[in-house]
């Protein structure tokens, strides 16, 4: 630390403004000098999480740092949640209801001018047992990124649609994060936001959350609203079809995440508009993320081609027209979305692997009504009637389906085995069942050990490979020995190395690290061999590939060999 304060005050204030909270007040408590540089970062990031420490906060941030300056001034993000207005008594039939301290965050608010991100849970019943904390969020001038939960249309007043607002990022969530409940008596339409969403010339992001109005804007109101054209991504999350007319109103947007409502995930009384009617072209995307395929069944005629199509939740089929099941289930609809979006890069989720005659019709088929697909993930289970001895021999199937495909990157995550011992109530079925498992495990990193080199040989296009999740489940396989086998022995890690991150698009947590293997397909003394390459390279050629369109081709080979140098 000495050397580090050896260099000049302008270096060092350069470098102390990355620091934030914890860390800041690290470094002051080395000198008093590192004090004097850093101690203005220490409130620069707070996150309330229960009433004591909104007390706390409320003397800290309103005294004064030794120089006589508020410590409030350095304020630029507050996250509120949910556990500050947690009651006395810990009831949990009224959890987080008490608002008796909302006073002290309107104090909080009303002077935090330099306030850059702004995060509030149960808004509106926080705004009115105390409306100054709506007007001190009027006044915040520097919002960049704002998140609101549990509210409503009259919780968007507290910002003015005649002033021009800086917010980058804007979360809205229409009922509680955890709790799932909404606004007593709170409306919620499309008017409203979009008079919000006009005053902000400068919104990227909009994240919605459970806003399900009951209906859209008319093609007149759409006519005559002004458009959004810096809105690049919209994120539509547990909405209502009414919801999708604000996708018109962004000329410029690059990515459209949707999952639409179900009737089953509303009140009973609300009566939510699922079907969208027909409409003009909607603005061509480079991304688009659905949860599941039905989502877009209603308006899928007005999609453009995508670039990228990502399907997060399992696909089904119903291939017999006169079942009871809905139309929307069969895969004549699912092909007929593929032929509209067309994309370059598919993403899908599926349970085996031509198990069924829905999934060989579909892969028959899709050659036929994606002909620009270059890359495909595939998240794959195993069937759910899957009694095997050989367990995992479906894998072998993706050698016939994939074939016809002219794929140059395709990446492939074998899920492990959902059960567990536990599922065995019987005391003399837990030593075989656990066996079992161990040997379905086994068995399953042996087939992924055989996978790669069968695709490379099945594929003649393929430039690029990922395997996951390529490591053994100790607890399951225990020694190797035990099998006999080499290769789990290579790839036992410790569970210390096993890094975890969500991937909030996919839905799911992403495996890093030691259960992830990539490889770059090059040509070698014996043919086309597999070489292990990072998975930033092989995740940047995967972005390459997905992004760049047919009359690119020449750009994107010039684009992988610089990338693979």
């Amino acid at each position: 630390m000495l050397n580090l304060l050896s260099l000049n005050d302008d270096v060092l204030l350069s470098i102390v403004a990355h620091l934030h909270g914890q860390d800041a007040l690290n470094v002051s408590l080395t000198a008093k000098r590192a004090y004097a540089l850093a101690g203005h970062r220490i409130p620069s990031q707070i996150h309330c999480s229960s009433p004591e420490q909104l007390r706390r906060l409320h003397a800290y941030l309103l005294s004064t740092f030794p120089n006589g300056a508020p410590r409030i001034a350095f304020l630029e993000q507050f996250v509120i949640d949910a556990s500050t207005f947690e009651r006395r008594d810990r009831d949990p039939t009224h959890y987080a209801s008490d608002f008796s301290q909302a006073h002290l965050i309107a104090d909080i608010l009303l002077q935090a001018h330099n306030l850059r991100e702004l995060s509030v849970e149960l808004c509106q019943p926080c705004f009115a047992h105390d409306p100054r904390i709506g007007k001190a969020i009027q006044s915040l001038d520097n919002l960049v990124n704002v998140r609101l939960s549990t509210i409503a249309d009259s919780t968007l007043t507290i910002f003015d649609p005649s002033r021009s607002h800086h917010i980058a990022r804007l979360t809205l969530f229409y009922s509680d994060l955890e709790d799932d409940f909404s606004v007593e008596n709170g409306s919620m339409s499309l008017p409203p936001l979009v008079s919000l969403l006009s005053s902000c010339p400068h919104l990227r992001t909009v994240i919605l959350s459970n806003f399900t109005p009951k209906t859209g804007l008319s093609r007149d109101e759409t006519l005559s609203l002004p458009s959004f054209p810096s809105i690049q991504d919209l994120r539509l999350c547990g909405s209502s079809g009414p919801a999708l007319d604000l996708v018109e109103l962004c000329p410029n947007l690059s990515t459209l995440v949707v999952s639409l409502a179900r009737a089953s995930d509303v009140e009973p009384d609300v009566d939510v508009e699922l079907i969208v009617s027909k409409g003009s072209k909607l603005p061509p995307l480079r991304r688009l993320i659905i949860s599941q395929y039905e989502d877009v069944l209603s308006f899928y005629e007005r999609l453009n081609p995508v670039n990228q199509l990502q399907i997060s939740d399992w696909l089904h089929f119903n291939l017999n027209p006169d079942s009871t099941l809905p139309a929307v289930d069969s895969l004549p609809h699912f092909l007929a979305f593929l032929r509209n979006t067309s994309p370059v890069g598919l993403f899908m989720c599926m349970r085996g692997c031509m198990e069924t005659d829905g999934q060989r019709a579909l892969w028959n088929d899709i050659p036929r009504v994606v002909p620009r697909l270059r890359s495909l993930e595939l998240q794959l289970r195993p069937p759910s009637d899957n009694d095997d001895l050989d367990y995992y021999s479906w894998l072998d199937n993706l050698t016939v389906a994939l074939p016809s495909l002219p794929l140059v990157c395709l990446r492939v995550l074998v899920f492990p085995e959902e059960d567990s011992p536990d599922m065995w109530y019987k005391a003399e079925e837990w030593e075989s069942g656990l066996r079992r498992l161990g040997e379905r495990a086994a068995s399953r990193l042996q087939k992924l050990a055989e996978l790669p080199n069968q695709l490379v040989r099945s594929l003649p296009s393929l430039r690029y490979l990922a395997l996951g999740d390529t490591a053994p489940n100790v607890g399951l396989v225990g020694d190797a020995a035990a099998f006999g086998s080499a290769i789990i022995h290579a790839r036992q890690v410790q569970e210390d190395n096993i890094v975890w991150e969500c991937d909030e698009l996919r839905r799911m947590l992403s495996i890093r690290k030691h259960q992830q293997s990539w490889w770059r397909v090059v040509n070698g003394p014996h043919g086309r061999e597999l070489m292990a390459i990072s998975e930033k390279e092989g995740e940047e050629a995967q972005r390459l590939i997905e992004t760049m369109i047919d009359s690119d081709t020449t750009h994107m080979e010039e684009a992988l060999k610089a990338l693979s140098l």
